[in-house]
């Protein structure tokens, strides 16, 4: 059994791993903007309330005998968000909880990322770990920063490092464009995916 922290909690792929932590016998501290998602997750995880800037918020007390951080936190462009904020939420808010979750001795800092730090599309393979990063904009590119940063802080230290360029999570509860698309199709309309030349 592991004491997990778990950032962006209260999220759509948030509330899930949360409950399934808990299910396979962990215990998690949960890092959420929202007290009303709350009533979403189960029993038996313990909840730290995070502004939405993050200003406020003091890592050492919540990294506290944590043996590993899953940081899902982050925001994208879509949220409407200037480049500067997106920079400061998605990289320097990442790089300071890393930094004390390894001096607090946590020994593994998992880091959802983003499979747009690889670029928008393939043509003849699908990406693999050993493509050059190719951000093209903002969102991606402070994803791409955050993990350079993050082999930077971490490397000399007792915190492993695992990266996770996640494509774009499905499942109930799930929003935003894919939800649309699932609309769109339950109506009976076709989409040209034949024409998408996309790997």
């Amino acid at each position: 059994m592991q004491h997990i922290l778990v950032t962006g909690a209260g999220g759509f792929v948030g509330k899930a791993l949360c409950q399934y932590l808990v299910d396979l016998g962990h215990t998690v501290r949960a890092c959420t903007r929202s007290v009303a998602v709350n009533a979403d997750l189960e029993r038996g995880i313990e909840y730290y309330k995070i502004e939405d800037d993050f200003r406020e918020v003091d890592w050492r007390h919540i990294v506290d005998d944590i043996d590993a951080v899953i940081h899902l936190a982050g925001i994208t462009q879509s949220d409407g968000f200037e480049a500067d904020y997106i920079y400061r939420i998605n990289v320097d808010i990442t790089i300071k909880l890393a930094e004390t979750a390894a001096r607090a001795g946590v020994k593994r800092f998992v880091y959802l990322s983003s499979i747009k730090v690889n670029g928008e599309m393939t043509l003849d393979r699908p990406f693999t770990h050993l493509d050059e990063p190719n951000p093209s904009d903002v969102y991606a590119a402070s994803k791409w920063e955050s993990e350079r940063l993050l082999h930077s802080v971490l490397s000399n230290t007792k915190s492993e490092l695992i990266i996770i360029r996640s494509p774009m999570v499905y499942g109930p509860g799930m929003t935003g464009n894919l939800l649309n698309l699932v609309k769109i199709i339950d109506k009976g309309y076709y989409l040209p995916f034949k024409k998408i030349n996309n790997k």
